[in-house]
């Protein structure tokens, strides 16, 4: 995230009338492949990369900056592939390493294993993933800065990181990890890191637009208190007050005796808007801190010891993703002939012979609510086995 963020700040600064284009190139060409060697998601900011080139290149601007930047970067990236071909004897390794991982997991593949979510992946799903890790505040406040920069209300610089989150997020939303199979990213967290910095810088000046102008307030404010509604968990909270406070000072800048605290275009209101929104986005990892950090490790091998015993049981066994790449561990990698491990999301695809049961395992201290209300409803036809601590076994029977 910090090298892509500091190649493209270097991509803006250097194509600056005054700036050392020969610097600002190199500096570009070395964040890039730091941030290659860091991970491979570097290529979300590739066609943006193309479109500035082509943009530079048509209106005959910045040649030193890319002459610099793509020499360097091609002998970096030369030195980068003869150093796997010596190593490996294959210069590609990490690329085809990608792709054999693809294609072993093959069951979690959008068009095989997942075929019945793909439909929600490119719609729906992204946007939920979003409001649910905490991001809508921060995607409400880029739409203000995309609507105002389409008014030319704000500078060029605004349009640049616009433009960057816009091609960055379609990669994120539509692209796929391998080059001959169609594998979205996982919505995960931490796979966000490459968007967020073009998504905040963008966020920052509708935040600014919203603190001099109030542009926004009111739909930003409603729209939180929704996404509040709809959630049922800490993040209620997050997006209630920020809701709230968005919308209310747009009554209380009416009132008398808020004197100038609600005033747009005021320091009093700057500050009090960023401790809004800093107050409110602290809530959840302050509240991740001061959790325990229980796994309950050791209630989890003992069920799975106790009553999914390798050499006795047949059948399917649904978990969450990390347990199913992990749970070799709890069978001393005697790996089970009859008893198979899958993620809860392709228990729809699985189809067990009639000699087969299937189970899930739920730990508690790893799954939130809203998460255990996910599984229980991929398993409405199930049965309490055994529980130890926050560990439950239940058997479950799959749809024919």
């Amino acid at each position: 995230m910090l090298w892509v963020f500091a190649a493209a700040a270097a991509l803006y600064t250097g194509r600056q009338p005054g700036r050392s284009e020969v610097v600002w190139g190199a500096f570009f060409a070395l964040f890039n492949f730091a941030a290659l060697l860091s991970k491979e998601t570097i290529i979300y900011y590739a066609p943006f990369y193309l479109v500035v080139l082509v943009w530079d290149m048509a209106r005959r601007q910045n040649y030193r900056f890319w002459l610099t930047a793509v020499g360097l970067g091609g002998v970096l990236l030369t030195a980068y592939l003869l150093y796997y071909q010596t190593l490996t004897g294959d210069s590609l390794y990490r690329i085809h390493l990608i792709e054999r991982t693809n294609e072993f997991m093959k069951s979690s593949n959008y068009l095989h294993g997942l075929r019945h979510e793909l439909l929600g992946r490119l719609t729906w799903q992204p946007i939920a993933f979003f409001v649910e890790i905490g991001l809508a505040p921060a995607f409400l406040l880029a739409g203000v800065a995309a609507l105002n920069w389409y008014k030319q209300r704000l500078p060029p610089e605004a349009g640049f990181w616009l433009g960057l989150l816009l091609v960055t997020l379609a990669c994120y939303w539509f692209g796929s990890t391998s080059l001959v199979q169609y594998t979205p990213i996982t919505l995960l967290p931490r796979m966000t890191t490459p968007l967020l910095p073009p998504l905040c810088v963008a966020a920052g000046f509708g935040l600014r637009e919203v603190v001099n102008s109030g542009w926004g307030r009111v739909w930003i404010g409603v729209l939180l208190v929704v996404a509040a509604l709809w959630m049922h968990n800490l993040m209620s909270l997050v997006y209630g007050g920020l809701g709230l406070y968005f919308a209310g000072s747009v009554l209380l800048a009416r009132l008398k005796f808020s004197l100038m605290w609600f005033q747009v275009g005021t320091s009093f209101y700057t500050l009090l808007t960023t401790l809004a929104l800093t107050g409110s986005l602290a809530l959840l990892p302050v509240r991740t801190m001061l959790l325990s950090s229980e796994t309950s490790y050791f209630s989890q091998a003992l069920l799975i010891q106790k009553y999914l015993p390798a050499s006795t049981t047949r059948g399917h066994v649904f978990v969450n993703d990390h347990l199913a790449r992990q749970y070799p561990f709890y069978y001393n990698f005697q790996v089970p002939l009859g008893l198979t491990y899958y993620p809860y999301k392709i228990a729809s695809s699985i189809c067990p012979a009639p000699n087969q049961r299937s189970w899930f395992i739920l730990n508690l201290t790893t799954t939130n609510t809203q998460r255990q209300i996910g599984i229980f409803n991929r398993f409405p036809r199930r049965r309490l086995v055994a529980q130890e601590g926050y560990v439950q076994l239940y058997e479950v029977e799959l749809e024919q």
